[in-house]
């Protein structure tokens, strides 16, 4: 449910959750996933409940005061995309970030801090980075961005050598595909170098 450019299907949780019940119930095939802003945690419970199988949650930053500037939140705050995250890992949902991406903001040393922190203390299955297509220099200057990042390829370096069994990419996966062989299932464990 929800691909990002049909509005936040959170909305039409109820609707949703009963559709997904009854999928349920009819097969045990296929995979169900919802995307969303994360911006009702008990929608995502009600969710769970019903036997959704993975979330993807929409972000630019882990960060509060970026994640604003650019969402511009009403009706919610950051702290409940956050819970929305942990809803979905504390009930055993396979959970990734739909992490908008941009040099100079996403590699900043204090997001990739936050970035660090945010992914060892969720144990978020994965992240998928995606370019956010905007005027880089526009958006530096919207996120208060002064200073060099540490590289967009020094991150991805950085998140797998802290995080061996953190997954990236770009599509959702199935259930058959959660967990590739090689990795156990699993929260992501930081390593311990």
């Amino acid at each position: 449910y929800g691909q990002g450019c049909e509005g936040d299907p959170i909305l039409q949780a109820d609707t949703i959750a009963e559709a997904t019940r009854r999928m349920k119930k009819a097969t045990s095939r296929g995979t169900i996933n919802f995307n969303s802003n994360g911006s009702l945690p008990d929608r995502i419970q009600l969710l769970c409940d019903a036997g959704m199988d993975s979330f993807r949650f929409s972000m630019n930053s882990v960060r509060e005061e970026p994640y604003n500037r650019y969402y511009r939140p009403r009706g919610y705050v950051f702290g409940d995309v956050m819970r929305s995250v942990r809803v979905a890992r504390d009930n055993g949902r396979f959970t990734m970030i739909n992490y908008l991406v941009s040099p100079g903001v996403s590699d900043a040393p204090e997001e990739v801090e936050a970035l660090l922190t945010f992914v060892a203390e969720t144990g978020i299955d994965m992240i998928q980075m995606r370019n956010l297509s905007i005027d880089p220099e526009y958006y530096n200057r919207e996120m208060g961005v002064n200073g060099k990042g540490i590289g967009m390829y020094r991150l991805l370096e950085l998140l797998k050598k802290e995080f061996p069994r953190l997954q990236f990419g770009y599509y959702n996966r199935t259930r058959e595909n959660f967990y590739p062989p090689d990795l156990e299932k699993g929260w992501p464990v930081k390593s311990e170098k």
